[in-house]
């Protein structure tokens, strides 16, 4: 999916002239590289459902630079908002500051989200006991081999 992803934006690109060129490193090449954010575009991607928005942290708090934060994005009105989110209670009161931090990260735009990816599952309705997790534990079920059953 990353892989195409770029290729698609890499055809973007060109089109308006800005021609780049893919590297597709091994894994742990391409982890090094991330951190130190050495590179010019990136397609990159997560997991799961996040059922906490204090998970934007992760993108759009300043820090030293790592896999998933590598723009180098440093804004200290940013930074206070997410952590006055993050310490909030009221749940409407936290709704409204995250408003906020969605609407200053789509202003200044330090990442731009292309595409969502389901993750789907099927199986046939004599098992019983499975259940999947949810959040980010989604790529995870409740179940155990010792609870989850098979019928003919």
């Amino acid at each position: 999916m990353l892989k195409d992803t770029a290729q698609v934006v890499q055809q973007n690109l060109n089109a308006i002239g800005e021609h780049v060129t893919l590297a597709l490193p091994d894994w742990a090449t391409r982890i090094a590289t991330g951190n130190a954010g050495r590179y010019q575009f990136a397609a990159s991607g997560a997991v799961g459902d996040y059922p906490d928005p204090d998970f934007l942290t992760v993108y759009f708090h300043s820090g030293p630079t790592y896999y998933n934060y590598t723009t180098g994005y440093d804004d200290a009105t940013m930074d206070a908002m997410l952590s006055m989110a993050r310490g909030m209670l009221d749940p409407a009161g936290r709704a409204a500051m995250y408003g906020r931090i969605e609407r200053k990260a789509l202003d200044d735009a330090p990442y731009i989200f292309l595409n969502y990816r389901e993750q789907g599952y099927a199986y046939k309705k004599s098992v019983g006991g499975f259940r999947i997790l949810p959040g980010f534990l989604v790529f995870y079920t409740a179940g155990t081999l010792d609870t989850i059953t098979v019928t003919n």
